[in-house]
């Protein structure tokens, strides 16, 4: 999974050919740990489908803020440029598969 900066937040959503989720975290929170490995299934299984990246919120709190989010862990969806869903909380891959489930098509 790549890891996003201020720097290349904006491009990278605006030049992916696939939809993108971007994990918002940080170090410190438990459940943004839980959902890392969760995070790396869907990578691997969905990689012709889907492109999941991270950002830091400690290191880039400007782009968490400008994007809504104001917990973590938070999932940014992002379809044809333009965010497309947000998901709130650590979820176990299956509900997650499930909330996701129009864009891994």
């Amino acid at each position: 999974m790549k890891e996003l900066t201020d720097k290349d937040y904006a491009s990278f959503i605006a030049d992916a050919p696939l939809p993108v989720i971007i994990d918002v975290w940080a170090d410190w929170c438990q459940p943004c740990k839980f959902l890392a490995p969760v995070l790396q299934e869907i990578a691997i299984e969905y990689d012709d489908k889907v492109i999941v990246a991270k950002l830091n919120i400690d290191e880039y709190p400007e782009v968490a803020k400008a994007n809504g989010v104001t917990n973590i862990p938070t999932l940014l969806i992002y379809k044809d440029g333009k965010m497309a869903k947000m998901i709130i909380g650590a979820h176990e891959k299956p509900v997650l598969v499930s909330k996701l489930e129009k864009f891994l098509k």
